[in-house]
């Protein structure tokens, strides 16, 4: 958030817009790891839906 310079909730209103946006038309998904950061993914892997179990 500090490289942004934006706040938490700006952050999580615009990921939450790209979501929704993505999903109509049909654009890759963004994927988030602690190795690589935000990225773009053709193909979801299986680990990020490892992390979503995990943190539950």
């Amino acid at each position: 958030m500090a490289v942004t310079e934006l706040s938490r909730s700006q952050l999580v209103r615009g990921l939450a817009a790209y979501h929704e946006l993505a999903g109509e038309k049909a654009w890759p998904p963004l994927v988030w790891s602690f190795e690589r950061g935000y990225r773009f993914c053709e193909v979801p892997t299986n680990s990020n839906s490892g992390n979503a179990a995990g943190s539950r």
